[in-house]
């Protein structure tokens, strides 16, 4: 757990250094709005998942 955890963490650090003009957004969002992804158990294979 702690591997995927380290992981993780790295990815972020990666992608909020490139955040950019992103980060000036407001919070919370003006139009109160959004979108999320609809997950099937057959969209993802279970073996992706260990």
């Amino acid at each position: 757990m702690t591997k995927t955890r380290d992981v993780v963490l790295a990815a972020n650090e990666a992608y909020a250094a490139d955040f950019g003009d992103k980060a000036k957004l407001p919070m919370p969002p003006a139009r109160r709005f959004v979108v999320l992804p609809a997950w099937t158990r057959g969209s993802i294979p279970p073996s992706s998942l260990a």
